[in-house]
This record gives C-alpha cells, structure tokens and sequence, in this order.
C-alpha cells in the first residue's frame, strides 16, 4: 500500500505557504500538524492544479521535493499530486482539489471552501460546518456508509442555521436539499454517481498523456535492479510492476497491453529487464550497475512534468 512521509507531508505544504497559493487543508489539520498521515492528505487551492506546481515548484525544490507524478482525476483542475525525495526514499501525495463551480463528483464550490477558511494548528483548515459538508459529500459519493452515519449524529449536534449556510454556499440547490434532508432524517443516501464527463476526461487525458512511467533496465543485474526500482517507487506510488521484457511482436504486444499499459497509464512505475534486444523502447532505459539510478528516474519524471506544463528551468 502507498504511503506518505508525515514530515514531507509537512514540508510540501510548508512550501504552498510559500509561494502564494492560498489553500486549506480538508480534514484532519491538527492530526497532519502532529506528523499523524494515514496515505494522502486532501488540500483545496486557489487555481488550478498546475497552475500549483508551476507557482511552487522551486519552493518544492527547495524543500527538497521533485513532482514526479500528476494525476489528474476530475474535472476542474482536480489532480494527486506525488512528489518525492531526490532520491526516491520517501515520497508524499497530496489531492488538490479546485472546482470554483462545483461541476465535478463532489460537487463542491473550491473557492467558496477557501474564502471561509480558518486558522488552524498550523495551516488553514475550512469552517467546521463547511468541513461536515465537504466529508459528508465525499463519503456519500464513496458509498462509506459507515462514516456517513458518525457524520450525521455529528451535523444533527451542529447549528442548524450555519449548516444551512454552508450547504448553500458549497452546493447546488438540489445538492444542498438532499444533503440538509439526509441530516435531518438519517436516512440512507441514493447512490451518486460521478458525472460523466468526468470520466471521460480522464480517459482521454491520460490515453493523450500516460501518468506513470515504464522503465527498461540493462546489464548484468537488471533483473534484481528492476525488482528494487519498483519496490522503492511503490512505497508512495499506487502502482508498481517489475517484470521481464519478453522477445517477439507478438509476445510484446501482448505483455504491454496486459501488463505495462494498465500501469504506465495510472500513477505508476514499471521497472523491465530483457534477454534480447527488445522491440518496443521504454520511458526510460538505465544500465544495472549505475549508481544513480533512482535519483535519475526522479530527475526525468520530473523533467516530463516540467515540459508538459511549460515549466523553464
């Protein structure tokens, strides 16, 4: 299972304090504040995600922080961000959300989160009834029903009035009625599905613009290199492969559809070993007994983010 690194949680968002991006943190302030993270940490952001990294990338540097990944996974600008140590041994992710209409699967208003925003322990945190909002639409449209009912007996002790305003501010009309009626009476939520156009942006982004990362190792020791490559990077990655590059067309083809795609197209990284001069070339192709090999993949997964966003040295 990927994990985050509390103290480079804290270093990434340290680093957005910096460069001018005005952000809250979604829930659990105080827990990530005391270096407690369970896998990611949830943020809403004043602009677009990459227009984030573009903004922060030398305060990321900086503090020691490489963005090696972008995942974008909603519509409105909504991305994962991975970032990692120049050497790969600790990584963190962060869910950015930006959604200033609320037009993505949680249907939540990103500006109207931040313009409301508190202080917290040590970063901003949304008002407490704007929180109970954002979880309780997150679970909802997760189906964790079991939270979804700690959630209710929370907002049924909340103000009334302020739980109204909030819902409001955040949502639709409808989004805001059904959610205030399932406060009211505890009854279980319809299944919410996301909006399709959602998908299918996704889809089409990452079929243009493949997410993770298929790397070719060569040499003596490629076999046992490629199995520790993908190990280090699926510490903080949610995917990961190491696999032998077979010979033949076909046998590529079909290896690459079935094993490489599926991870080179998610937020991924696939380490590959062959015996004979393969056919298709790889991201990437690094000798075993190089020295450097994981700060070399960082280097370039973050090169690749720097060209797609336009980003000058």
């Amino acid at each position: 299972m990927a994990t985050t690194d509390p103290a480079l949680a804290a270093a990434a968002l340290d680093a957005l304090a910096t460069c001018g991006v005005k952000f809250a943190i979604l829930h659990r302030e105080a827990d990530v504040a005391s270096g407690i993270v369970e896998s990611d940490v949830d943020v809403v952001v004043d602009r677009a995600a990459s227009a984030v990294v573009a903004a922060c990338l030398p305060a990321f540097n900086r503090a020691g922080l490489h963005v090696v990944v972008l995942w974008p996974y909603d519509v409105g600008e909504t991305i994962t961000l991975f970032l990692a140590t120049t050497d790969a041994s600790e990584g963190v992710q962060l869910d950015l959300l930006h959604d200033p209409r609320g037009i993505g699967r949680y249907g939540i208003r990103s500006t109207a989160l931040i313009d409301n925003a508190v202080p917290g322990v040590r970063w901003p945190r949304p008002d407490p009834h704007d929180q109970l909002v954002y979880l309780i639409q997150k679970r909802w449209v997760k189906l964790q029903t079991g939270s979804l009912a700690d959630l209710n007996a929370e907002a049924r002790a909340a103000s009334p009035a302020q739980l109204h305003a909030s819902a409001h501010r955040l949502l639709a009309h409808r989004g805001a009625e059904e959610l205030l009626a399932f406060v009211e009476t505890g009854e279980s939520l319809a299944a919410r599905t996301p909006p399709a156009l959602a998908g299918f942006v996704r889809r089409v982004l990452r079929l243009a613009r493949p997410i993770g990362a298929w790397i070719e190792i060569q040499g003596s020791q490629a076999e046992q290199a490629a199995v520790l490559l993908a190990e280090l990077f699926g510490r903080f990655l949610p995917h990961k492969l190491a696999t032998m590059h077979p010979s033949g067309r076909l046998q590529e083809a079909w290896w690459f559809g079935r094993r490489v795609a599926p991870v080179k197209w998610r937020a991924g990284l696939v380490a590959s070993w062959a015996k004979k001069p393969p056919k298709l070339g790889a991201d990437l192709v690094l000798q075993s007994d190089s020295t450097t090999m994981a700060v070399d993949v960082v280097a370039w997964l973050e090169k690749r983010v720097r060209q797609r966003l336009d980003i000058r040295p």
